[in-house]
């Protein structure tokens, strides 16, 4: 065995694992993590298929038609980062591959991958939950156990077939499998360091036009309400002059209600400036939620909507109940709304770990994946005279109370918002 050679292979190897990833964040990467997760799966699923194909095309013939080189790791990172669908075309792939290279050592990456495969699709859900830390470690420890696999079935192949098993053997293998731990470890912590690169930009540029609101908020929302109010004064006393004629005065009205549209608008944007909380009280979650349900209740009956509360627990939290409501009225409304034909609005309430868990389901006409990831940006509503405001308003009262907001939503099905907030123990005083 040539040490410098395989030296020369597996360095070579490491450059056609790391180079296509940073290819592809720097170009493609960041907008297909934020905009289309299943573009970026289909992405490290071509990727590994790529990497996988070079590395072998360049690996090591440490024994009569016995190969060795990185290929766990693009197959690997095809399971973890790409997905099931990934993962199996990238082993389909490499077993063709290996097929055709030939050589008796053929058969061993059949027999390692029906290990292999079976653990990662048990595996791939838990580790995508978690943080990158996790990952890292996960990765690390699979990588391990997959080289130590390697190493043994191939021990037990050339064991098996009487072949003389040169000396420095067990040596090589120990440092082949170290080469693919720490390839492994440097890969994922490259993947995880590009995804939060990715996600602390987008974070700003979030922060960016929220400052940049806020700002335009301040200086105009208060000028605007000040002439907003003289005219809405003035239009109310025509209402109540009786030389008006009759038939004039529902567009009076109308002028009226559109007038207080634009001032519950400018209310949003004040709102939006200075989210702040201002009245800290112990509140019962479901209490305050039965509240909200017979303030709607007419607005509900009008649009055909029935509205049901289900209390599995009784948690309570600490926030500004007005700013409480305010966020529940806006989501709900927004629930209704979304039912132009009717329908049922479930809101249900239970506890989940050390969070007040708040689910409002409804029947409406559903998002797609996109509308979704875009509630809560600047200027971006669904409906035809929205301002998506409100929401944008309920998602940084969320933020300013440690809350956490997730939505699932599928067109013609309906939207699901889930809220939760930090819980505390006790019953309100």
């Amino acid at each position: 065995m040539n040490v410098t050679s395989g030296i020369n292979h597996i360095l070579l190897q490491i450059l056609l694992i790391l180079f296509p990833i940073l290819l592809y964040h720097l170009y493609w990467g960041d907008k297909d993590l934020l905009e289309d997760k299943r573009k970026h799966k289909l992405a490290y699923g071509l990727i590994s298929t790529v990497s996988i194909i070079l590395c072998m095309g360049f690996a090591f013939p440490f024994h009569n038609g016995y190969l060795l080189d990185l290929r766990a790791v693009p197959l690997l990172i095809a399971f973890l980062y790409g997905g099931y669908y990934s993962g199996l075309f990238v082993t389909v792939v490499f077993l063709a591959y290996r097929y055709y290279l030939g050589g008796e050592g053929a058969c061993i990456p059949l027999l390692v991958s029906s290990v292999l495969v079976p653990s990662m699709l048990v595996i791939t859900p838990t580790y995508i939950r978690h943080s990158s830390r996790y990952k890292i470690l996960l990765a690390t420890v699979i990588t391990i156990c997959t080289s130590f696999l390697i190493a043994i079935i191939t021990y037990i192949k050339l064991s098996w077939t009487h072949m003389q098993i040169k000396e420095g053997t067990l040596e090589f293998f120990i440092g082949y499998g170290i080469i693919q731990v720490f390839t492994m470890w440097i890969t994922v912590s490259l993947i995880e360091s590009l995804r939060e690169k990715a996600m602390i930009t987008y974070q700003l540029r979030q922060s960016d036009q929220l400052n940049t609101m806020s700002e335009l908020a301040a200086s105009v929302a208060h000028e605007i309400r000040n002439p907003l109010t003289v005219v809405r004064g003035f239009m109310q006393l025509f209402t109540e002059n009786k030389q008006i004629p009759e038939d004039v005065k529902p567009y009076i009205g109308l002028m009226i209600s559109e007038v207080d549209r634009t001032q519950e608008i400018i209310i949003n944007f004040l709102s939006l400036a200075k989210p702040k909380l201002e009245r800290i009280e112990k509140i019962s979650v479901a209490e305050h939620i039965q509240h909200i349900k017979s303030l709607m209740y007419s607005y509900a009956i009008l649009q055909n909507v029935d509205v049901q509360v289900v209390t599995a627990d009784l948690p309570y939290i600490e926030t500004d109940p007005d700013k409480f409501s305010q966020v529940l009225i806006n989501i709900i409304k927004n629930g209704i709304e979304a039912m132009p034909s009717g329908g049922e609005l479930k809101i249900s309430v239970k506890e989940s770990k050390d969070m007040a868990e708040i689910c409002i389901k409804d029947q409406g006409v559903g998002m797609t994946e996109e509308e979704v990831k875009r509630l809560g940006t600047l200027f971006y509503s669904t409906k035809t005279k929205g301002t998506g405001v409100g929401l944008m308003v309920s998602y940084r009262l969320i933020e300013k109370m440690n809350g956490q907001i997730e939505v699932k939503s599928q067109k013609e099905v309906g939207t699901q918002f889930t809220l939760k907030f930090p819980r505390i123990a006790g019953k309100q005083n």
